[in-house]
């Protein structure tokens, strides 16, 4: 099932529907199995709603299993669409309508698209403007902190821009439901960094401590490359250093570079080779 469609019932109505609807527009299917129309509307919806990318989101009341939520909005036909905006119904629908009367529909409603805040921090990155992106996210959120999806990329910013604490207080705010591939990569980050800071300060001046410093260094400064060849030295010459400290810091470069990367494709084939040797 797509992220922008659910199932809904009584105990979910409330906060799937009415408290999500405060965020953004919710269509409400109001349908039951035996209804034709039903298996008709329901894969146009889900297809509108996918397109429309997180600006409308799906409920599907199945009729027959929530009696009471069809009773409460009077609903007498199937299919019956309801669209909520700030925690009311304000249009609604009844039967199976071609995708272009659905979209009819929706146009009055719709909101001028608003660029999102991560693609257009992702922009000041990938020019080198590191502190426009963290301005751009830290204000985007201040305006709206209900989103939350915002606190990973910020926090990534930060662990950048070397505001360690921060960024680390920024990622326990983050809701479960947004637990996504940013936040993964930002927390594999934070983890480096953190190990970076860690080694400079506590290391010995031996042979493993000097070899996964420069490692871990050359990471902080950007060179990934270099990093990754010098954590796979390490695992060959010190593998037991700091509890296989090189294999772990291994496998959080490669969250951070993403597993297409082709540098992470050959640094995970050698280090297969090197963990069964």
């Amino acid at each position: 099932m797509s992220e922008h469609v659910r199932d809904v019932d009584g105990f979910g109505f409330n906060e799937q529907v009415i408290e999500a609807s405060r965020e953004r527009l919710v269509l409400v299917d109001f349908w039951a199995a035996w209804c034709g129309p039903c298996r008709t509307l329901t894969p146009i919806l889900s297809r509108l709603v996918d397109q429309l990318a997180g600006q409308v989101l799906l409920a599907k009341v199945d009729v027959d299993r929530e009696p009471a939520l069809a009773t409460r909005y009077g609903i007498r036909s199937l299919p019956t669409v309801l669209l909520f905006r700030d925690g009311a119904p304000v249009d609604h629908f009844m039967g199976a309508l071609p995708e272009g009367e659905v979209r009819r529909f929706l146009a009055p409603h719709l909101a001028p698209a608003r660029p999102d805040p991560r693609v257009e921090a992702d922009a000041l990155l990938a020019s080198g403007d590191l502190s426009g992106a963290i301005a751009l996210l830290a204000a985007a959120l201040a305006a709206d902190p209900r989103q939350t999806r915002l606190l990973a990329p910020l926090a990534d910013c930060q662990i950048r821009a070397g505001n360690l604490a921060a960024a680390a207080a920024l990622l326990e705010q983050v809701p479960l439901a947004d637990l996504d591939e940013r936040c993964e990569v930002a927390q594999s980050r934070l983890r480096l960094h953190q190990e970076a800071a860690s080694i400079i300060d506590s290391a010995a001046d031996d042979a493993a401590g000097a070899h996964y410093r420069r490692a871990l260094a050359a990471f902080v400064a950007g060179d990934s490359e270099g990093c990754m060849e010098a954590l796979l030295s390490q695992v060959t010459e010190h593998r037991a250093y700091r509890d296989d400290a090189a294999r772990k810091a291994l496998l959080d470069v490669f969250i951070v570079l993403g597993a297409d990367d082709p540098r992470v494709r050959t640094a995970r084939s050698r280090l297969a080779s090197l963990l069964l040797n």
